[in-house]
């Protein structure tokens, strides 16, 4: 507001000198050029006393030519009378010219200062009228767009940018320098136009960069759960690997010792003893080879059926005794001297 009311001012004050200086030429002009033809004409007047005769022709030129002399006889009119000095030369009052100058000038001045006042009284209502609508615009606090100022503003170029040196130190004042330039250099209508155009990129990308750290923290939280799910099912897994691997080493275990309790080579003492080494192995591997080598071990030690039972094994020693006496008799019986000392000692009879 302040800046607006000395910009009035000093408008003004610029308007009043142009006026003066524009009176002063005018009256000049004006009243210079009557003045010098004014004082031609009295000139070349002769002397009236010293020759009628030039009177009268200067008379008959008059009459003769009235335009011609009418403005000079107006100008007359209006400059006083001049003296004519003894040594013949014309004395013309210059004192009362400036005078009558002067008021004119004072009267023209006048003039000037009520146009003037007139001016400044209409600068001052136009003041007042710009306040009045400043102090509308601050009530209303009208914000205005950025787009708006931007295609108002002056396009301006700055030439100047901060120059890099080869020192590695570099005192307050140059930073505060370059800072200068750098802010200055931001002021240029191209760069200022790259640098929105950077700002609006980089605010763009921004958000797109949010989107993707959303997405990959969403990720992550799915990878994380899955993850949890994988250990989980890794867990179940080797847990039914190991409940797997118990069953058929059960499983091994129940047809080995079927196989042993069911084998004609075997005895009953010998299947118990290969069924017992069979449940005690730890792996279906260690199963098959203890049956398969029992199994080998006795089949090589004896390929005739043995005794299952203690009956089985004295009835076996009973029928060996008896055939042994029964294979004694017969070589007996085959023998004729022993037969006849038999006979002769009374026991064999036949």
């Amino acid at each position: 507001m302040s800046e607006m009311l000395e910009q009035a001012i000093i408008d003004a004050a610029a308007l009043k000198e142009a006026a003066i200086k524009n009176a002063e030429t005018l009256v000049l002009e004006k009243y210079s050029s009557e003045i010098k033809s004014a004082v031609e004409n009295l000139l070349e007047q002769e002397d009236p006393m010293a020759d009628l005769g030039g009177m009268d022709a200067a008379a008959d030129t008059d009459i003769t030519t009235p335009d011609q002399d009418a403005p000079v006889s107006s100008i007359i009119d209006q400059i006083p009378m001049a003296s004519i000095a003894e040594d013949g030369m014309i004395e013309l009052p210059l004192d009362k010219l400036m005078e009558e100058l002067n008021i004119q000038l004072d009267e023209d001045e006048d003039l000037e200062e009520a146009v003037e006042l007139e001016e400044a009284e209409e600068l001052q209502e136009e003041v007042e009228e710009l306040e009045e609508e400043q102090d509308l615009d601050e009530v209303a606090k009208v914000a205005l767009d950025e787009e708006f100022l931007a295609s108002i503003a002056e396009h301006l170029t700055v030439d100047i940018k901060p120059q890099k040196r080869g020192w590695a130190g570099i005192s307050e004042g140059e930073i505060e320098i370059a800072e200068e330039e750098l802010l200055a250099m931001e002021q240029d209508s191209k760069v200022r136009e790259e640098r929105a155009a950077i700002r609006k990129a980089v605010k763009a990308l921004e958000g797109v960069n949010e989107t993707l750290m959303r997405k990959n923290n969403t990720l992550k939280e799915s990878l994380s759960s899955k993850d949890k799910e994988a250990q989980k099912l890794r867990r179940i897994s080797i847990l039914m690997k190991e409940e797997l691997e118990n069953l058929s080493l059960t499983n091994t275990k129940l047809v080995l010792q079927n196989k042993a309790l069911t084998s004609d080579s075997l005895n009953e003492r010998q299947k118990q003893r290969l069924a017992e080494a069979i449940s005690n192995a730890e792996t279906a591997e260690e199963a098959k080879v203890i049956f398969e080598t029992l199994q080998n071990t006795v089949g090589s030690t004896s390929h005739k059926k043995q005794p299952e039972s203690l009956s089985e094994a004295v009835q076996k020693s009973s029928s060996i005794i008896m055939s042994s006496r029964r294979e004694n008799s017969e070589r007996q019986k085959a023998n004729p001297t022993l037969n006849r000392w038999k006979f002769l000692a009374g026991i064999q009879k036949d």
